[in-house]
């Protein structure tokens, strides 16, 4: 699916073409093999020798990932540019490129491996060890990939039915529709991949995990709407008031060394999650209880005030829509999570009104 949305208040235009792939779609003892292929994918080079992708991007782009905003005038080398990007072949990665990047991505699995192994745990803890959201972004189980693997990867995944596109900004509306028909217009086309409708979390009773922290902490867990749909902004506004409460809780207690409230998962079956950091293990069921207590507390008559905040929210979303180089990546958000056109249309009517 494409958009093009016109916008001459600006002199900019953004490019936001992203792949529905992920870890989830590693295989068998390839976990990370998605995250090693998103590293390839700008090292993508036409002829031997010739600059990579990645390079192309920087001598055009203001700001670049699979989103780049670049000046109006260059939308269609940038559109090229991802056109390549989609042409991908096996023939434009060199074995040097491809083992230079994996110790690259192995090197980053190493500084983050303590962080990691606390996110998996909890995942699995949360969504079960089969569940999608359960598999890890990076392990070292990519040390053993094969030129074939990550080639059949590419082949598989880096394709029109796999791909939204969205183009804003200060363009011309039919010529750039041309140009995108004719840079992706002749890309073979196969049915779409059924979407993806992962399971909620399963939330069920107490489990305890030992991780590489320093504090006990205690992590309670709610489930959260995905994304698009109409309970999304009381969602938010509820998590943004826990998380007042408990940083009002941490100052008023001193067994309480810190507090957080950060959501995991993916968009289409998040998980909020309050974190509560105390001195000894025999004060976790004090924090879980502190944390059911503050939660209880917001939709209590006279609980915490949240116009203010909702306020902020809204000028927020509104800014978010105004800003020329987020617009684009939010509304392919949109088309790659919501069933619906509506976009923030339900999240400003959520804020109004959360509950």
């Amino acid at each position: 699916m494409a958009i093009i949305l016109r916008d001459t208040r600006t002199n900019l235009a953004t490019v936001d073409l992203r792949y529905d792939v992920g870890a989830k779609d590693d295989p068998p003892g390839r976990a990370g093999l998605a995250h090693l292929v998103e590293h390839l994918m700008f090292e993508l080079r036409p002829a031997p020798g010739a600059p990579p992708l990645a390079a192309d991007l920087e001598a055009v782009a203001l700001t670049s990932h699979y989103t780049a905003t670049v000046p109006a005038a260059a939308i269609a080398r940038l559109i090229a540019i991802e056109g390549r990007r989609m042409a991908a072949t096996c023939e434009q990665l060199d074995d040097a490129t491809i083992a230079r990047e994996r110790d690259v991505v192995l090197a980053e699995n190493a500084q983050t491996a303590d962080r990691a192994v606390v996110y998996d745990l909890v995942s699995r803890a949360i969504y079960g060890d089969d569940h999608p959201y359960a598999r890890p972004i990076s392990t070292d189980e990519i040390a053993g990939a094969t030129r074939a693997e990550i080639c059949g990867f590419i082949a598989e995944h880096y394709v029109p039915a796999r791909a939204s596109l969205v183009i804003t900004g200060a363009v011309d509306v039919d010529r750039v529709a041309k140009l995108t028909g004719a840079v992706f217009g002749g890309f073979a086309r196969r049915a779409p991949r059924p979407p993806l409708h992962p399971s909620p979390p399963t939330l069920r009773g107490e489990i305890a995990i030992r991780a590489p922290i320093d504090e006990p902490t205690a992590l309670v867990a709610f489930a959260a709407p995905p994304f698009g749909s109409r309970g999304v902004a009381a969602a938010q506004v509820a998590r943004a008031l826990l998380a007042e409460a408990l940083a009002d809780a941490d100052r008023d207690n001193d067994w309480i060394i810190g507090t957080d409230v950060v959501e995991i998962g993916d968009d289409r079956a998040p998980t909020t999650v309050a974190v509560v950091t105390v001195r000894r293990p025999e004060e976790l069921g004090a924090a879980a209880d502190e944390v059911f207590a503050q939660a209880r507390a917001l939709f209590e008559v006279g609980g915490r005030d949240s116009g203010r905040l909702r306020t902020r929210m809204a000028l927020d979303y509104m800014r978010q829509w105004d800003d020329v180089a987020s617009r684009g990546p939010w509304i392919a958000r949109f088309l790659q999570y919501a069933d619906h056109e509506r976009f923030m249309l339900d999240e400003l009517a959520g804020v109004a009104r959360p509950w």
